[in-house]
């Protein structure tokens, strides 16, 4: 396990396969934010209603979530 902060592309990265692995489609726009606690959360689909994958990304890198896509 590392121990220092993510960057935007490597969290990114990170959700990107872990929606991948569980078959789900990867919708831009994607939102991607800081946490206070140096987490991030990322949004699939952002700004539009449904269809949308909703996750967290810890800031080791660990995704926790993104493993179903709201409904419509």
């Amino acid at each position: 396990m590392r121990w220092w902060p993510l960057t935007r592309p490597e969290v990114e990265r990170l959700a990107r396969e872990h929606v991948e692995a569980h078959g789900l489609p990867w919708t831009e726009p994607v939102r991607i934010s800081r946490g206070p606690l140096g987490g991030w959360s990322v949004v699939t689909n952002a700004g539009k209603r449904g269809g949308n994958i909703f996750m967290q990304v810890t800031r080791r890198g660990r995704v926790k979530g993104g493993t179903a896509v709201a409904p419509h």
